[in-house]
C-alpha cells in the first residue's frame, strides 16, 4: 500500500523504500510494524544512531504505542495520508526541558486584533515556563521588520492569517526562507484547503481561534523540547 502511494505520482516513487538498509540518505520518516518485536528491537537500535528520523508505529492495538504516532491496522491510504500530513511539522524527536535552563525563550505574536495579541500574551506565559521574552506585531510588515532587526532570532512565531497588508502565508514563506524558526498559524478559517495552504507555506502547527489551552501546551511543548536539544547538542 506504501508502495502505491508513493508511486502515485512520477516525482514521488524515489522517497520511498522497504528498508533501512538502502543505500540512500538517511531516512525523515519511518513505518515500524509494532506487532512484531524483531521489528521494533531493529527500530530501537537504528534510532539510537539516527535520532531525527520519525518513526510512526502500525498496530493492531487500539492504544498509541509509547508516545509515538500510532495508527492501527488495516492500514488505509488514508490513514497513512493523515499519518504524513500529522508528522510534516515534526522537525525532531520531543525531549523534557530542563526547568533550571538560563536559555530565554523568544515568542513573536502576530495578529491585527487587540483582542487576540492580548489573549496570547496572558496564555503563553501560563503555559511556558522559564525565562521569556514576548513580543507582538499588528501586521506582516511590522513582523518582517522586528525579525530583521533583532539579533537573537525568535524561536517560535504565532502568525494570524486574515491581516492588512501581506497575509499570514506571505509572511510564513517569508520567515522559513529569512530567519527558518517554529511559525504557528492562527485562523478562524480551519476547512482542508486552508489547511493545505498552510502547510504549503511551510507553517509547523495550524490552530483554529481560540486555541486551547491544550492545543496550545503542545505547540509550545513541540517547539521549545526542539529548542532545547539544539542547544544541548551544539554544547
Amino acid at each position: 500500500l506504501l508502495s502505491e502511494i508513493f508511486n502515485l505520482a512520477p516525482d514521488m516513487n524515489n522517497i520511498y523504500h522497504d528498508s533501512l538498509s538502502v543505500k540512500q540518505r538517511n531516512p525523515d520518516v519511518v513505518f515500524i510494524n509494532a506487532d512484531n518485536a524483531k521489528f521494533l528491537q531493529q527500530w530501537t537500535k537504528y534510532s539510537e544512531s539516527h535520532q531525527h528520523a520519525v518513526p510512526i508505529m502500525v498496530t493492531s492495538a487500539d492504544k498509541p504505542v509509547g508516545n509515538e504516532l500510532t495508527v492501527q491496522l488495516p492500514i488505509t491510504f488514508k490513514k497513512a495520508l493523515y499519518a504524513l500530513k500529522k508528522i510534516c511539522s515534526t522537525t525532531g524527536k520531543s525531549i523534557q526541558a530542563d526547568s533550571n535552563t538560563t536559555y530565554k525563550k523568544r515568542v513573536l505574536i502576530v495578529d491585527d486584533s487587540l483582542q487576540a495579541r492580548k489573549y496570547l500574551e496572558r496564555k503563553v506565559p501560563e503555559l511556558l515556563s522559564g525565562s521569556l521574552t514576548l513580543d507582538f506585531a499588528a501586521s506582516g510588515e511590522e513582523a518582517a521588520k522586528k525579525i530583521q532587526k533583532t539579533e537573537t532570532p525568535y524561536d517560535l512565531v504565532f502568525l494570524d492569517v486574515v491581516m492588512p497588508g501581506a497575509d499570514g502565508y506571505e509572511v510564513c514563506k517569508w520567515i522559513k526562507v529569512k530567519r527558518p524558526c517554529h511559525v504557528v498559524m492562527l485562523t478562524s478559517r480551519s476547512s482542508p484547503i486552508d489547511k493545505v495552504r498552510g502547510a504549503l507555506s511551510g507553517c509547523d502547527a495550524y490552530l483554529s481561534k481560540p486555541p486551547t489551552d491544550n492545543q496550545l501546551k503542545k505547540v509550545l511543548e513541540k517547539c521549545f523540547s526542539t529548542q532545547r536539544k539544539t542547544q544541548l547538542n551544539s554544547n
